[in-house]
């Protein structure tokens, strides 16, 4: 028997990437406190991070738009007090302009780390480190 409730940081983290994949957007409320941050270089500014209505606007639209199909698989997720750390692969189609580069019609399979603060019941703040060399390259770009 599980005693896993919605707002534990585990089942946090498995809503945040089922947002991620293409859960309404209307979610975000429920599950990402009104102060999150998201850090994300390069996209968000080197060393910053934005909050959540700037994450939801600039950044997970423009990027549910290029991989409309995106779906994250999180291969193991560790929780320890309000902290989580997941390890995940994201699979997609590179179906719209992303990072500069236009549309390609590439698969592509990215793998990434998230950590996790959580805090009321909600999301508080996630760090992502992704292989960024790794995806430009599945998209064709020289480096």
């Amino acid at each position: 028997m599980s005693l896993e409730t919605p707002h534990d940081p585990g089942n946090l983290v498995r809503q945040y990437f089922g947002l991620l994949s293409g859960a309404p957007i209307e979610r975000a409320e429920a599950i990402l406190a009104d102060r999150f941050v998201f850090s994300h270089p390069p996209l968000t500014p080197a060393g910053g991070s934005v909050g959540r209505a700037a994450f939801l606007t600039n950044i997970l639209g423009p990027t549910r738009a290029a991989f409309p199909d995106m779906t994250f698989q999180v291969h193991a997720l560790l929780v320890e007090g309000d902290a989580a750390c997941a390890r995940w692969t994201m699979m997609a189609t590179h179906r719209g302009p992303y990072m500069g580069v236009t549309a390609t019609e590439n698969a592509v399979r990215v793998n990434g780390i998230n950590i996790f603060h959580t805090s009321d019941g909600r999301i508080g703040a996630t760090w992502v480190a992704r292989d960024n060399v790794g995806l430009l390259r599945q998209l064709g770009v020289s480096l």
